[in-house]
């Protein structure tokens, strides 16, 4: 496809680069007006797939990730917007979906650079809202119900969330423990029990063996 041809190295020069950057930097702008928002998260949940990774952090996934960061969200939609365009990848990328709404959580001692913005216009800049602990706290919840309503049956997406889960609100993991309990009983599969309970008993550990950190999910909660 015309597309992968973007994702092959360009020796320009001695200096090995894809051309595909230049296209991840002029989505990343327009993602920054609400208007554009949910065009650009699409097209950049379609280009994941011609993207064969490599070592240019430049990629069509860590882009669409940072779009929705709940701590630092790189656009000036607000949250409602940024949910709807969530849900709506979700519906069309189920998989890429899950992957954006992992990386959004809160990283501990994250650090978020602005990237490209454009230079002209106001990219919606006047509907921005401002980040506050109550808005966070909102956000997170919003992301836990996301993350609750499509973890399913998937030991894969179990593991992957297992791992995060003190960095959610304690609704959130309230919730997920409740649709641990509705689908425990589906996985018939020994293989697949096996390592659903390997990762809750890996969560369980580790918290428990930090109960002084300030990071430990409460012992009474676990």
């Amino acid at each position: 496809a015309p597309i992968s041809s973007l994702f092959e190295p360009d020796d320009d020069r001695g200096r090995i680069q894809s051309r595909h950057i230049h296209l991840i930097w002029a989505l990343e702008r327009l993602g920054w007006d609400p208007a554009h928002l949910c065009e650009v998260a699409d097209i950049l949940a379609g280009l994941i797939r011609f993207d064969p990774g490599g070592r240019n952090i430049t990629r069509p996934l860590a882009q669409l990730g940072r779009i929705f960061l709940a701590w630092s969200p790189q656009t000036n939609a607000g949250p409602q917007a940024r949910r709807a365009v969530l849900d709506d990848l979700r519906a069309r990328h189920p998989d890429v979906a899950w992957q954006v709404m992992l990386h959004s959580v809160p990283v501990p001692g994250g650090i978020v650079f602005s990237g490209n913005r454009a230079q002209w216009r106001e990219e919606g800049a006047d509907r921005r809202e401002d980040l506050t602990d109550e808005a966070l706290t909102d956000d997170l919840e919003a992301l836990g119900e996301r993350l609750a309503a499509d973890v399913g049956e998937d030991v894969e997406r179990w593991t992957s969330l297992l791992e995060i889960m003190e960095r959610l609100t304690p609704a959130a993991r309230a919730r997920i423990g409740e649709v641990l309990d509705e689908i425990e009983p589906r996985i018939a599969d020994p293989a697949e029990r096996d390592r659903l309970r390997t990762a809750l008993r890996k969560c369980f550990d580790r918290h428990m063996d930090h109960q002084g950190a300030w990071w430990a999910i409460p012992s009474e909660e676990l």
